[in-house]
């Protein structure tokens, strides 16, 4: 892989804006760009080569922008990859690889914790990025530590505690 490109609307583009500083910030050799889908079929990118991988973002699977980008790459020989919630929807069905989130109310945290995985597997492959097995820890123990803080708010413990918690159980 050679360059990656990020394509979402919404909260996914946002999250995605992280993933691009990631790769702007550790990378000396991959190049990255981040465009909502309907920008970047506009612009007919010339450079969706084999060595392109292309990341498309929907929850629902439906965004019609989204959807409509991955049409227009169906053809390209770039490799596709769509994080979204059901196979059966429309992305995952154009998308070459799908990563599923399955039916969540925390969509946005599932996504991007995929392609948290996703980047930083790239970036240590690639470049030798140290932080992976950190990174995949993290992920690991994130939903609980979600739960945890859940858990606190809901019978309004101090962050006091909360922060024991997560030092104990080493997530910061």
């Amino acid at each position: 892989i050679d360059r990656v490109v990020f394509l979402a609307c919404g909260s996914p583009n946002r999250a995605m804006r992280g993933l691009q500083y990631w790769i702007e910030r550790f990378s000396p050799t991959l190049e990255v760009r981040r465009h909502f889908p309907a920008e970047f079929v506009a612009q007919d990118a010339p450079r969706l080569d084999a060595r392109t991988l292309v990341v498309l973002g929907s929850k629902s699977g439906t965004t019609p922008e989204t959807v409509a980008a991955a049409e227009f790459l169906k053809d390209k020989p770039c490799i596709t990859v769509a994080i979204t919630q059901s196979a059966s929807s429309p992305l995952a069905s154009l998308a070459r690889h799908v990563f599923l989130i399955g039916e969540t109310p925390e969509s946005f945290l599932g996504m991007a914790m995929i392609a948290q995985a996703l980047v930083g597997g790239l970036l240590a492959g690639r470049d030798g990025w140290p932080h992976e097995a950190a990174l995949l820890a993290s992920l690991r123990a994130l939903p609980g530590a979600l739960a945890q803080i859940a858990v606190a708010t809901l019978l309004g413990v101090g962050m006091g505690y909360l922060m024991d918690w997560t030092l104990e159980a080493g997530i910061v």
